[in-house]
Order: structure tokens, then C-alpha cells, then sequence
């Protein structure tokens, strides 16, 4: 009977562990803001869209003292925009994050290091459409992405060899876009910041290497992650 008795045990404790290992969704996906506030103002906060172009990116109220949170899964991040008192401030954030925002701040949760915005504007509503053409200029073929908003296209990869150009169909919004870049000889990702399409015109977003130029063809744009496979 001893014998038997502990065949069980060790049976239901393999079929807990098992349980126990099992990941679940929300644990790997999860963007949640607070709102710390001492003014006892209310703040609007919104998330890109995933990779696929879904999930809500309409402006979602926050009172003091309560969270959001928001569900993504995408290894290349997302914007995460603030707007409070008038004020638009966008950061970059990854999946599986938790922020506080206090007083025209942004810290990860239990952190006292403040999180400097990627833009800092007064708040406007989105104007329009516009076509955002990149053209590859590097030393071989590239994958890009645009990542999107409410609406606009698609946001998966795009292949571009050299001297290809690509073009997107995106809502001129004041929160900014990123862009994501694979060479096809490295193993690595690289994530830039395009704080507007308000100038792009019939210029071009220009690839050059580990490098992406403005509309301007001169000014890289701000290169906010790495991601190294």
C-alpha cells in the first residue's frame, strides 16, 4: 500500500508542475500605466497597434490614483503616448512593462530614474494622410516595417533590395511612427523613432547601412533599441 501511495503522490506532483510551467498569455504582454499625479489630473494614454496592425490605440482616460493596461506581443515595441494638461509626450516602450506617471514623469514602476519623452509637443488631433516612401541605399537587401495607428496599411515586413523603394499609406499622426529594420546579413533588429510625416512630402525615408535619414535625407533618426537574435 506504501508503495502505491507514493506512485500517486509523485503523480500528482508531476501533473502540478506540469500546470505550474504552463505560460499563459497576459504574462509576457501586458503595458500598464499608473497615474501618480499629485494634481489629481486626469491623464489620456494610448499604445501602438501589434505588428499585425491590431489592438486599440484610441486614447483610453486615466483618473489619479487608478492603471490601465494594455495587451501587445511584439518583439519590436511600441510608442507609448501621454497626453496631460495639453501636453503630448510619446516614449518607446517593449511589451511586459509597468510604468508611473507623476507630475510630466514617466518612471518604471519602483523606479525613481525618470524616462526622457522621444517627443514632447502640444497635443493635436491626427491631420490627413500621407505616403511614406523609404528607398534602401544600403550595401545589400533589407527588411523594413512601419509600425501604424488606428488605421493606415499594413505593418509587417517589407523586403528591399538595393536600390528599391517601398511605400506606406499612413494617418499623419502627431504620435509618431516606428521603424523597424532587418539587414539580411546580421542578426540584428534595429528600432528608430519617426516623430512625424508632417514634412515628408514627396521626399524619402533613406536606408543607409545600420542608419535611417529624415525626410530631409540628413538627419538619422533616433535609434531607440537593438535587438540582437
Amino acid at each position: 500500500m506504501k508503495k502505491k501511495s507514493s506512485l500517486v503522490s509523485l503523480l500528482i506532483g508531476m501533473v502540478a508542475l506540469a500546470i505550474f510551467l504552463i505560460p499563459t498569455k497576459a504574462a509576457h504582454a501586458d503595458i500598464t500605466v499608473t497615474n501618480d499625479c499629485t494634481d489629481f489630473s486626469s491623464i489620456q494614454v494610448s499604445v501602438s497597434a501589434n505588428s499585425t496592425g491590431k489592438g486599440n490605440t484610441d486614447y483610453f482616460n486615466i483618473t489619479p490614483g487608478q492603471s490601465d493596461s494594455w495587451s501587445r506581443l511584439s518583439r519590436s515595441g511600441f510608442i507609448l503616448a501621454i497626453v496631460h494638461n495639453g501636453m503630448l509626450r510619446t516614449y518607446y516602450t517593449p511589451t511586459s512593462a509597468s510604468y508611473s506617471y507623476k507630475d510630466g514623469s514617466l518612471y518604471q514602476r519602483n523606479s525613481s530614474t525618470e524616462i526622457t519623452p522621444l517627443k514632447k509637443v502640444v497635443y493635436s488631433d491626427t491631420k490627413g494622410t500621407k505616403i511614406v516612401n523609404m528607398v534602401n541605399l544600403s550595401d545589400g537587401t533589407v527588411q523594413v516595417a512601419l509600425s501604424k495607428w488606428k488605421t493606415g496599411g499594413y505593418a509587417d515586413y517589407f523586403e528591399l533590395a538595393r536600390p528599391a523603394v517601398e511605400s506606406w499609406s499612413r494617418n499623419n499622426d502627431p504620435r509618431g511612427f516606428l521603424v523597424s529594420m532587418k539587414a539580411k546579413s546580421e542578426m540584428n533588429e534595429y528600432i528608430y523613432y519617426l516623430p512625424s510625416i508632417e514634412n515628408i512630402g514627396g521626399n524619402y525615408l533613406t536606408i543607409k547601412n545600420q542608419a535611417i535619414l529624415d525626410w530631409d535625407e540628413r538627419t538619422p533618426l533616433k535609434l531607440v533599441n537593438v535587438i540582437k537574435y
